[in-house]
């Protein structure tokens, strides 16, 4: 059963209509799988998702504002879906318990796709691993699925 997150249970979360102007959303555990009306939400700056069914993190990439993204425990598959976030300024990013949190290469395709990145699943970004992800080559990562 689909569960599409609403402008109704923005309003009764934030208590406001106006879903371009919220900046911190917090809605875990709401068996949500289709975000989609986050693309019409621009000023986000925090979101936890964490505990629902998303499977894609395209819905996220019109955040310009984004710092802070909790979605662990969901259903993310594909590492490529980092990229979706490439070019926001997220600092603390939370992804484990979704399926790419198992890939060998997970870390350090979040690090390099990330440059803002500080903190990934609670634990913080060296100045080591961001040298080594910088010199990682991903070319192959479909191979480790």
């Amino acid at each position: 059963m689909s569960k599409a997150l609403t402008m109704e249970l923005i309003h009764m979360k934030t208590k406001t209509n106006q879903i371009d102007k919220v900046v911190n959303l917090n809605l875990w555990g709401n068996d949500l799988d289709d975000v989609s009306i986050m693309m019409r939400m621009p000023s986000l700056e925090l979101v936890s998702l964490s505990v629902n069914h998303i499977t894609t993190l395209r819905h996220f990439s019109d955040c310009r504002r984004m710092r802070e993204l909790h979605m662990r425990n969901n259903k993310i598959k594909d590492l490529n879906e980092i990229k979706y976030l490439q070019d926001l300024p997220i600092k603390i990013l939370q992804m484990s318990e979704n399926p790419i949190s198992t890939h060998p290469l997970y870390r350090k395709f979040c690090i390099r796709c990330l440059p803002n990145l500080e903190k990934l699943d609670n634990n913080p970004v060296s100045y080591e691993e961001r040298e080594q992800a910088e010199i990682t080559d991903f070319s192959n990562l479909d191979s480790y699925d």
